[in-house]
């Protein structure tokens, strides 16, 4: 498992500020692994791919299967990308500032589930029209998500789409879509635990927000516009779309208007509460909180040793995180022995000779709780001797 290298509850007491900045691999004594189509692809501490750097010509790329992350700054300022496939075993992270200023960068799909996105990762991709994603966006102990300005200024972005309405994302970073100023279609999946201070800012084109009924909005200022600069008045303000008046906006440097927002909010929600609060146009009838079961995981193997075993088994699409369970011949019946992030767990601490009997079962993780989908089939190991 690799919640080491986190910084897990510095995380969790700065997420009001969501830089998220501080996620990354710990022990950066790594080395360049090897060049593959212009991807410069090394190792990590731990023995992991990632990307550092990019040579190649651009175009549609697809990450390379079998990197787990992609470094700070690695594709920054690329202006040959035109599309970006991220796979499946890029599960932990796209590092901050890391296609930063990719101008030509006009569509992004992660196939799978990855713990997050962090600062500015894609801040400045001003042809960036689509992001697509496939899976969940988040980690089991809720830590993940979308970061601080993450896609800042992405100024024709017009779909966020999360192709299973029921994915897990921890949280959207504030200012993390701000002056994305052609985002019209926000689908947001049903297990996202917040969305923080300016996460929406100057989206004028962004009518209609469905909210889901578990999520908690944390900031005054995530819809509306920012506004003013030292050639109006000297200093910035905030204020709700009206529909009538216009607002200048510093970053855009012209008076833009926009239709009020409206929320579609669930009965009794805190979404309700803040557009209450603050005077926001809202609707009832939001999204619930998921409460679909994962399927069991296929494909679960072992390689036995004298004292201990590996497990490894495929990865269930929507999994935050994975349980292994241990048979206990003393109570009867399976207990369980590790969660772990990755689809691989050491089981330590074993008999030589003896047979054990294992399980697993994928995770989803909503609003800090985590439940457990269908069990593996019982997967019989005899240890060396």
């Amino acid at each position: 498992m690799k919640a080491g290298r986190f910084i897990g509850a510095a995380i969790a007491a700065v997420m009001t500020f969501c830089c998220m900045a501080g996620i990354h691999k710990n022990g950066f004594d790594m080395s360049v692994f090897a060049e593959e189509n212009g991807f410069v692809i090394s190792t990590d501490a731990d023995g992991d791919k990632y990307i550092s750097g990019y040579t190649g010509s651009g175009g549609d790329i697809v990450i390379p299967s079998g990197v787990v992350w992609i470094g700070e700054k690695a594709f920054y300022g690329n202006t040959s990308i035109t599309s970006v496939t991220i796979p499946k075993s890029c599960w932990y992270w796209v590092d901050k500032n890391a296609f930063r200023d990719c101008t030509k960068l006009r569509s992004v799909t992660f196939e799978g589930s990855i713990d997050g996105i962090g600062e500015s990762a894609f801040s400045g991709c001003t042809a960036l029209e689509r992001v697509t994603f496939d899976g969940d966006v988040g980690r089991e102990d809720g830590s993940g998500g979308i970061g601080y300005r993450a896609f800042y200024g992405c100024s024709s972005l017009k779909v966020l789409k999360f192709s299973d309405s029921t994915a897990k994302l921890d949280m959207i970073g504030e200012h993390a879509f701000m002056n994305c100023t052609s985002l019209s279609q926000a689908e947001l999946p049903a297990d996202l635990s917040v969305i923080y201070s300016g996460a929406f800012l100057n989206c004028r084109a962004l009518s209609v927000v469905s909210v889901p009924s578990g999520t908690k909005l944390d900031g005054k200022y995530i819809f509306g516009y920012m506004y003013g600069s030292t050639e109006q008045d000297g200093k910035k303000g905030y204020a709700l779309a009206d529909g009538k008046k216009k607002l200048y906006i510093a970053d855009s440097a012209k008076s833009v208007s926009q239709e009020p927002v409206t929320l579609v909010v669930g009965n009794g929600s805190d979404a309700e509460r803040y557009a209450v609060e603050y005077k926001v146009n809202y609707m009832y009838g939001a999204t619930p909180v998921s409460k679909k079961k994962l399927p069991a995981p296929d494909g679960l193997k072992s390689t036995p040793g004298t004292d201990s075993v590996v497990l490894e088994w495929d990865a269930v699409n929507g999994a935050s995180g994975y349980r292994v369970y241990m048979y206990d011949a003393a109570s009867g019946k399976y207990e369980v022995y590790k969660s772990v992030k990755s689809t691989k767990c050491t089981v330590t601490g074993l008999k030589a000779g003896e047979k054990y009997k294992f399980k697993v079962a994928a995770l989803r993780g909503a609003n800090g709780r985590y439940t457990a989908g269908t069990a593996s089939g019982e997967l019989s190991v005899s240890l060396k001797k």
